[in-house]
């Protein structure tokens, strides 16, 4: 049981980001690809900083970590202060993840059949649009580019809406069965 609420926490958690960032990139369409690049390359950087950190404070001194720690480190710098080139990626990784999200709500969606949830065929239709707006994501990331990051951020809003009804509809679905097991629980004691 508080498993499937730290999920559902998560999950809601992940929506609301999901549409802020939407929404941020449809207002601020020319400096958010720039700002994302430029966070993942400090991300980057900071984690080949700590695999330096690691391979010199370890007592083997290890010359292959040290060197793709070092190759991780100006990588991430490279991205952080360069974030050009590495712009262009940015409609490709955010298709991967819709359709990372698109799959778990399909999956979602065929465990809410299985417990004969109402309205699980919406959820599955939810997940089928995510997979496709994430495929054109990675087969049109150009097209993303020059079209603006109205279209990316339209996407990104349209999935964390999504995710908030799957979100619903999965609570929904866990106080029905947790009503009927109460109320098993109760026939048995009488």
């Amino acid at each position: 049981m508080e498993k499937v609420k730290q999920i559902r926490f998560s999950g809601l958690v992940t929506a609301v980001l999901v549409i802020a960032a939407g929404i941020l990139m449809m207002i601020f369409q020319d400096q958010m690809i720039y700002m994302l690049a430029r966070v993942i390359g400090a991300v980057v950087a900071l984690v080949g900083i700590l695999q330096l950190i690691r391979g010199l404070t370890d007592h083997e001194h290890s010359p292959i970590l040290l060197s793709v720690s070092a190759v991780i480190t100006a990588f991430g710098l490279w991205m952080l202060f360069f974030p050009g080139p590495i712009s262009k990626f940015i409609p490709i990784v955010l298709g991967v993840l819709l359709v990372i999200h698109g799959i778990d709500t399909v999956s979602t969606a065929w465990t809410g059949k299985r417990l004969e949830t109402s309205r699980w065929i919406l959820m599955l239709l939810s997940g089928i649009i995510s997979i496709v707006l994430g495929a054109v994501c990675i087969l049109k990331a150009n097209w993303l580019l020059k079209a603006g990051m109205i279209v990316l951020g339209i996407m990104l809003v349209y999935d964390g809406v999504s995710a908030l009804v799957v979100n619903g509809r999965v609570a929904h679905a866990q106080r029905v069965i947790d009503s009927t097991a109460r109320d098993i629980d109760e026939d048995e004691e009488v």
